[in-house]
């Protein structure tokens, strides 16, 4: 009974009409609750809903680079989607054939659109993906809001529609993974979901190259959302209503700075919380410095691997191709990321983490 109760705590407190979304009811099955739409100030109309193994079927339309139209199944789409907004390489991309299996496995992907315009290379606004797992835990693999409808929280409400529906399937913790050094992904991740950050893993894609940057390290952070949580309710609530009150930059910046540098230091002083600085734009300091900017990742690994439960592989014997003797070793950490702090000071932007002695 305790479990049931929780669990209709968690489905009011994601309900999507909580956070302005309305329910949809000229749609099949109106009340399996897939479809939604929103009035979202300088976009207009926006729809919402979730796909599944039929959605390999319809029809909707692709613009390739040449502007070239070609119609494509809504899945197809979402797979094509992926190329776009990542650079992926075909390989890399996630096929209909295996994002029709996604619901069925006790995932979820969710999709936002222009209501007048549909999901299509034109309208789409953004998409988030997940994998069920056991334990009750969803594996949230993709994320993606489309550059002309950023700051406009759409992939907040993505994650928000997807948490509802992990919940309604059983589902009390959500996972996923993220580049540290996105302010963006911070602040949604950290600041805007009150998501926990208890682990640091190495090159968790290996060495990947993308059209955007080239061959990158792939660091992560690894998030627990717990879909029961009252602290993560609240943040949501405070979040939508614009209660929340965000860490100032001053109070921030005046916490010992985790640099290259003091890390020897930080590592044997142990003070209760530090800081640690990413660049303002990663991305804009890749195109223009990509040299800096791997530099900059290397530093984040050098600082956070000491300072946070790391994960990384090891191999045993690089002169053969057995698999077997590549593995994982795990070392522990003294700190927890606890919040985020990002600001604008004449003109320029200041991103931080903050991170707390456990």
């Amino acid at each position: 009974m305790a479990n049931e109760t929780t669990q209709r705590q968690a489905l009011a407190a994601f309900h999507p009409t909580n956070f302005g979304l309305m329910q949809r009811m000229d749609v099949p099955n109106p009340e399996e609750e897939r479809a939604w739409v929103s009035q979202i100030a300088g976009i207009g109309q926006v729809a919402f809903t979730t796909l599944s193994w039929a959605h390999v079927n319809g029809t909707t339309t692709w613009t390739d680079a040449d502007g070239h139209d070609h119609p494509v199944s809504f899945l197809e789409l979402v797979s094509r989607l992926q190329g776009q907004v990542w650079g992926m390489a075909e390989f890399d991309v996630l096929p209909p054939i295996g994002l029709a299996k996604v619901e069925e496995s006790g995932g979820c992907i969710g999709v936002a659109y222009r209501a007048d315009t549909g999901f299509n290379s034109a309208g789409w606004l953004g998409f988030v993906m997940g994998f069920g797992s056991p334990g009750g835990v969803l594996y949230s693999h993709m994320l993606a809001t489309n550059p002309t409808a950023r700051n406009n929280n759409i992939g907040w409400l993505l994650k928000v529609m997807q948490a509802y529906h992990a919940v309604r399937l059983g589902h009390t913790v959500m996972r996923w993974t993220f580049d540290p050094m996105r302010g963006a992904n911070g602040m949604l991740n950290v600041v805007k979901l009150g998501g926990a950050l208890d682990l640091y893993i190495v090159d968790y894609y290996g060495g990947w190259s993308n059209a955007l940057y080239g061959r990158v390290p792939t660091d992560r952070y690894k998030v627990r959302w717990s879909l029961n949580d009252a602290g993560v309710h609240e943040r949501l609530r405070q979040i939508y209503s614009g209660t929340y009150q965000p860490t100032e930059l001053d109070e921030t910046q005046s916490l010992p700075q985790a640099t290259g540098a003091t890390i020897d230091e930080l590592t044997q002083t142990q003070p209760p919380r530090l800081a640690f600085a990413i660049p303002g734009d990663i991305d804009t300091l890749s195109e223009q410095n990509p040299r800096y900017a791997l530099e900059k990742r290397a530093e984040m690994r050098a600082v956070l691997s000491r300072l946070l439960e790391t994960r990384r592989p090891v191999y045993t014997d690089t002169h053969t191709f057995d698999p077997a003797r590549l593995g994982v070793e795990v070392t522990s950490g003294k700190y927890q990321v606890t919040d985020f702090v990002s600001a604008v000071v004449d003109g320029e932007r200041h991103n931080y983490y903050v991170l707390t002695l456990k």
